[in-house]
């Protein structure tokens, strides 16, 4: 894999992972999500049945909010997207990375959101 071709200004050009639940659709993950309940994607909270994490990212899933009690954790290092069954485990918040580990925060979304 060649070095950062995801990235924009930093930033990531396109989702770094997907959430994905049987009932309410897909919701791309461009950075890190301290509650989803924040961002009026409370319905993702109830069940997530899968993800799938882009090439060159890395993303965990928590329970509780504010990342408390990881659920999942795995990083792409392929250059095919990556497709993982989590087990309808509850997801209340995530973090995402680039694989040196650092983090596309969750101010980086607040900045860019329209008025």
């Amino acid at each position: 894999m060649t070095d950062a071709p995801y990235l924009n200004n930093g930033r990531p050009a396109y989702p770094g992972a997907w959430l994905i639940n049987g009932k309410w659709g897909a919701l791309p993950i461009f950075n890190s999500i301290p509650s989803l309940a924040t961002i009026q994607f409370s319905d993702f909270e109830n069940i997530t049945n899968t993800c799938i994490i882009m090439p060159g990212f890395k993303l965990i899933l928590y329970d509780g909010y504010n990342y408390s009690t990881s659920i999942f954790n795995k990083s792409n290092t392929t250059d095919q997207a990556k497709y993982y069954d989590i087990r309808d485990d509850i997801t209340n918040s995530c973090q995402l990375f680039d694989l040196s580990n650092n983090e596309f925060g969750y101010d980086f979304m607040i900045d860019t959101q329209m008025p």
